[in-house]
């Protein structure tokens, strides 16, 4: 099913089995809707707010003893002053989640309002076919009014993920 994403998309490599590619909101629409129309499973569609340089987390999961088993998001949004660009740390962990597990963090430049996708690949299953994840995020620079609107809970916001 990833071959169609591939072919809309310009992918570019990151390490530890994950590529990236940036889309205008009219390019992420249409993968949005390709993604649909392919009848791919949806694990989590969350939503959240949080201020310029502050780190947030998205962990959806089992806990266990000794890990977790899931999905993590860090992101931390650093607004680049009198642009629409956000410079955007961020990494992606999926599967078994343990407290001293090394995390990869990329860094990525996403116009306010665009898509960062980001393509995950997991491989050593027995039977050799890897887990293939879609994580798409699109960092919004809101003003307070325009954080209060689209989220009434949010103060002082300046910045909103939506993976």
């Amino acid at each position: 099913q990833l071959t169609g994403l591939e072919q809309r998309c310009s992918v570019h490599a990151l390490n530890g089995g994950q590529r990236w590619a940036l889309l205008t909101k009219s390019r992420s629409e249409e993968l949005q809707k390709f993604l649909t129309d392919e009848k791919v499973a949806l694990l989590s569609c969350p939503a959240i707010v949080t201020i310029s340089g502050q780190p947030a987390l998205i962990e959806v999961g089992v806990d266990s003893e000794s890990a977790v088993n899931g999905f993590r998001l860090s992101a931390n949004p650093h607004l680049i002053a009198d642009s629409n660009v956000i410079r955007l740390n961020h990494s992606v962990q999926i599967g078994e989640m343990k407290p001293d597990s090394k995390v990869t963090s990329h860094e990525s430049l996403v116009g306010s309002g665009q898509t960062l996708v980001l393509l995950v690949e997991l491989s050593g299953k027995a039977d050799a076919i890897p887990d293939r994840y879609v994580v798409l995020v699109t960092p919004e620079h809101l003003t307070e009014e325009k954080a209060e609107a689209k989220h009434p809970s949010a103060t002082q916001s300046e910045a909103a993920l939506k993976p």
